[in-house]
């Protein structure tokens, strides 16, 4: 199924408000902010369940904010990038 970068976006930033239980914003830096493996983790997991997209450790760790996250999972579901 692919995604539109923007609801990716939306959706993303309401996962990490709620895995982080703070406010986060399209460009928080999630390694900057704390963000560790296990809430990686989370994400990456929810991420599949919820949007059907797959989603790596590595992925979080090398996209830093959430838009670019929300760009790199984009692409992979409208089968623009090889996964991982």
């Amino acid at each position: 199924m692919a995604h539109d970068p923007s609801t990716l976006l939306d959706a993303l930033i309401s996962m990490v408000g709620d895995i982080e239980s703070r406010p986060v914003d399209a460009s928080t830096d999630l390694i900057a902010s704390g963000f560790d493996s296990l809430a990686s983790l989370e994400l990456c997991t929810r991420i599949e369940d919820e949007l059907m997209v797959p989603c790596t450790l590595d992925d979080v760790f090398e996209a830093r904010t959430l838009t670019d996250l929300a760009a790199v999972l984009a692409a992979r579901s409208q089968g623009t990038a090889l996964l991982p």
